[in-house]
């Protein structure tokens, strides 16, 4: 078995703003146990750059996937790679004038995608989408609006969290391995139907996208208790 693992929402709880998350104790060196179980067979597959990862996770790194795929680190000691140009200074220019009449929206400014958040003024969803819809149509560069958890994202058209997971499948170590892939969004969904196309699992938490009730897991400490029945061998 390989894992793939979402963070935001899936590991750890979603918070207000993205550096406010809290990081349970303990999570670091629950990954590194299953690092070692599954011989170095965990990825993370995330919106974040995988630096924000690293930060959060210290000491603990692994394979990971970043930005939605458009950052890829295909082992923990090497360094992170880019599979899409760098975000132009003008898309990051323009999405700063779209969210000016919005106080409580803030924008997040990756390598290749940038993020706008706006979890403390929900009420400002359909107009904010339009705004940035606009700043890709209106530009040649080949991006696309992805919408997460009060976030929207402008990211490479070419980028996904399902097709990071294929590229890190074809690592030797991970070769006819079967991929379990677990999110709590719809960011995650193309990760988790990949697993699903390559004869592995998907698997959801519950929170605003998948209903608590119907999810697989009902939040991140459920995820995470039975992550810890992994480490001890049971694969049920």
């Amino acid at each position: 078995m390989a894992l793939f693992l979402d963070f935001d929402g899936t590991l750890v709880e979603i918070s207000a703003t993205p550096e406010a998350i809290d990081v349970p104790a303990g999570l670091p060196e629950l990954l590194e146990l299953l690092s070692v179980r599954f011989e170095g067979r965990l990825a993370i597959l995330t919106g974040r750059p995988i630096a924000s990862i690293d930060r959060f996770l210290s000491p603990f790194r692994c394979i990971a996937a970043g930005a939605h795929g458009a950052e890829l680190r295909f082992d923990p000691s090497q360094d992170i790679v880019l599979d899409a140009p760098p975000i132009a200074p003008g898309i990051i220019d323009a999405a700063r004038e779209a969210i000016r009449p919005y106080e409580l929206v803030t924008l997040e400014a990756k390598r290749t995608s940038i993020a706008v958040h706006y979890r403390l003024c929900p009420d400002v969803e359909s107009p904010l989408r339009r705004a940035l819809q606009e700043i890709v149509a209106d530009r040649p560069e080949d991006l696309v609006v992805l919408s997460g958890r009060k976030v929207f994202e402008i990211i490479p058209r070419t980028a996904s969290k399902g097709g990071a997971l294929e590229r890190i499948l074809a690592l030797p170590n991970f070769q006819d391995c079967c991929p379990v892939a677990i999110g709590d969004d719809l960011t995650d969904v193309s990760a988790i139907e990949a697993a699903n196309s390559l004869g592995g699992v998907g698997l959801s938490v519950g929170g605003e996208y998948f209903p608590s009730e119907s999810a697989n897991f009902s939040g991140p400490s459920d995820l995470r208790s039975w992550l810890k029945t992994l480490v001890k061998g049971d694969m049920s």
